[in-house]
């Protein structure tokens, strides 16, 4: 127990290694996996499957590897429970992470529940939300965008903002 009872964070998945009985109730409670473990595809879906109709924590900035196009595709699937939403590229980045096949989620759902908005691509990339369902974003408090060009009328910049961040990035 020593090994799991610290205050340093744990890691999800070794925590189902402990006994069968620890296993079953992590399996068991939703919230435990409402933040996406981004290890490989396989996690990414069983936190995706176990979190239930939970609100999602979607942190790619945690991977210590840039997630597969599947994976990104299968949570974004999700945005209408996504509360964060945070995808920053890297060197590590693969060319399959086109930004335009993440953005193009939100053309085919709404995000009613999202908080935080935080996105960064590698080169810049227009973001136009003229065609997206979501255009008032009721709960958006953070948004934090880099290398972007934004082009009016942009939904992003909801009335409940709390915090926003643009870096490099050109106005509408």
């Amino acid at each position: 127990c020593a090994r799991f009872c610290s205050s340093k964070l744990w890691n999800h998945l070794d925590l189902l290694r402990v006994c069968k009985h620890w296993r079953c109730v992590i399996e068991g409670h939703h919230r435990f996996w409402n933040n996406v473990l981004w290890q490989n595809d396989n996690t990414v879906l069983k936190s995706l499957r176990l979190s239930a109709a939970a609100p999602i924590y979607a942190d790619a900035n945690q991977a210590r590897k840039w997630p597969s196009k599947d994976s990104l595709l299968a949570i974004l699937d999700q945005l209408p429970r996504i509360r964060v939403l945070s995808i920053y590229g890297w060197k590590g980045q693969r060319e399959d992470s086109s930004p335009d096949y993440m953005l193009d989620a939100f053309l085919r759902r709404e995000a009613p529940q999202l908080q935080t908005f935080a996105w960064a691509g590698l080169q810049r990339h227009d973001i136009s939300g003229q065609d997206w369902i979501e255009q008032s974003f009721p709960s958006l408090q953070v948004l934090n965008l880099h290398h972007v060009d934004l082009i009016s009328p942009c939904p992003l910049f909801a009335p409940t903002l709390t915090k926003l961040m643009l870096r490099d990035c050109w106005p509408p």
